[in-house]
């Protein structure tokens, strides 16, 4: 099977449609002025066959309305007829022709004239006759003729024959038939014809390579835009097309290739940025785990091995390996809940009740403080279409977040459950504040990164594993809400969650 390859080129493609729409037009042009040159000469031609009819005397043509007056009056009717460029013939009520302006009967007058100035009549070339037929049906036919015919004589050449009645219209016994002929005019269409094909090259060539570079003018940004593009690679995503076109759709094309740049590199930094968290979740998560299973695998040792032989060393030894399964448990579990979170996992929801949660968890959280004072502020009942299990982890991670980075018989910690109105759109917003040791400003935007910690001293002693921020920070994109952090060093943090509210 042959395949056609054609060329893509969007230059080539533009000059292949533009030329044959230019052909199609000059065709188009050169078939109308062919028509309207020939319908105009032919009227030409028309208008003199009347007019020599015309030059017939009226009464002439009632008088011969027989045979004698016929033959008495043939030669004056041709002779009144005469043209330079007209033939006449006189036919009888047989059909036959008895004489016309080339029969030897002429006068003296029409002998100069035809041998002289009429360059038709020189070739000696017959006129055109019709049958003898079509002369019977002429003279049958009632009514004035008037009719003009194209026909050829016997020499081929093209003649256009006007026939009219003599004599009485519904009566007649004779046709008087003007005839002229249409070589020169024919020549004359052909060789305007001609004028008018080499006039059409010529226009056509001109019109190629004016189009050719304007085509090539008007495309030299698209292919300075092919050339900059190529320069771009994953390690030049910030680079920009930068022109100053003046052409409106090239202009926005470069500027929406621009703003494609732009969203391809923001995606292509958060890929990078993904992994990048990733790695370190990776390394970090091996890094918790290591230590409980390190802590685990020694001790069950020591008690394999009957190394521990006091009963105290023994109660130790089992003591720790609880504590570190525990906490490798929990962080199996926060790493789970994570995951469960970024895989958006369908969680049903429903309308709960803030305030009532947070009375709920009033006992857990208390245990959460310690000697730590407490103080929660909710006394507006508060829908938000959510999963009471959800806030409740909230509302726990922050508490425990907070009590962590305050002072374990000083700190303060406070719950507040107000409603407010953002962009005309009713919010619930949970405000945990403490006045413990605060946040610097320059880890305010990595404090809710996985597995990091504000101290990690302090957060390893109290089995922190920096994932209850970035917990909450997940349960709150996921409702559509967001959390707002406010920390001074020494003076304590304020974390709001806002969670719109039904």
């Amino acid at each position: 099977m042959v395949k056609i390859k054609f060329n893509n080129s969007l230059k080539k493609q533009l000059l292949l449609g533009i030329f044959c729409g230019i052909i199609i037009l000059i065709v188009l042009l050169d078939i109308s002025q062919y028509y309207f040159l020939k319908k105009n000469l032919y009227e030409s031609k028309i208008q003199l066959l009347e007019s020599r009819l015309h030059n017939i005397y009226i009464y002439k043509l009632k008088d011969t309305n027989n045979e004698i007056a016929l033959r008495a009056n043939a030669q004056g009717l041709i002779d009144a007829s005469i043209d330079m460029d007209v033939g006449i013939s006189i036919i009888d009520q047989n059909g036959n022709v008895m004489v016309d302006s080339k029969s030897k009967g002429k006068t003296n007058y029409l002998k100069h004239l035809l041998l002289t100035e009429i360059p038709e009549f020189n070739k000696n070339e017959p006129l055109p006759k019709l049958s003898t037929y079509k002369y019977k049906e002429l003279l049958k036919t009632k009514g004035g003729l008037d009719k003009n015919i194209i026909v050829n004589n016997i020499l081929g050449t093209k003649y256009m024959v006007l026939v009219c009645k003599l004599g009485s219209l519904n009566k007649s016994y004779s046709l008087i038939q003007f005839s002229t002929s249409m070589k020169s005019i024919d020549n004359l269409i052909i060789m305007q014809l001609k004028w008018c094909f080499i006039i059409s090259i010529i226009l056509f060539a001109i019109m190629v390579v004016i189009l050719r570079s304007f085509i090539s003018f008007s495309l030299t940004p698209l292919e300075r835009i092919t050339f900059a593009m190529k320069k771009i690679n994953e390690e030049k995503l910030n680079t920009r097309i930068e022109m100053l076109i003046n052409q409106t759709e090239i202009q926005g094309l470069v500027t929406e290739f621009n703003c494609m740049l732009k969203r391809i590199e923001t995606s292509f930094e958060n890929e990078k940025n993904i992994a990048r968290k990733m790695k370190k979740f990776v390394l970090d998560a091996e890094h918790e785990l290591r230590t409980p299973l390190t802590s685990i695998q020694g001790f069950a040792e020591i008690l394999k091995m009957g190394a521990a032989q006091d009963e105290n060393d023994k109660a130790l030894a089992l003591d720790t390996i609880v504590r570190e399964s525990k906490r490798m448990t929990r962080l199996v579990n926060k790493m789970l809940l994570l995951t469960r979170l970024d895989n958006k996992i369908y969680i049903e929801k429903k309308p709960e009740n803030i305030k009532d949660i947070i009375i709920e968890l009033k006992d857990e959280l208390n245990f959460i403080v310690g000697l730590r004072t407490l103080k929660i502020y909710a006394k507006e009942d508060i829908w938000v279409n959510s999963n009471s299990d959800q806030i409740k982890q909230i509302i726990i991670n922050l508490i425990n977040n907070a009590a962590q980075h305050t002072d374990e018989e000083k700190g303060e910690l406070t719950i507040i459950l107000r409603r407010k109105l953002i962009d005309n759109i009713k919010c619930a917003v949970i405000i945990v504040s403490d006045n413990g040791i605060g946040i610097s400003k320059n880890k305010l935007d990595k404090i809710f990164y996985r597995f990091y910690r504000v101290e990690t001293h302090r957060s390893r002693k109290s089995g922190n594993f920096g994932l209850g921020l970035s917990i909450i920070k997940s349960i709150v994109d996921e409702y559509g809400g967001k959390i707002e952090v406010e920390s001074e060093i020494n003076c304590g943090s304020k974390f709001s969650v806002i969670l719109k509210a039904i």
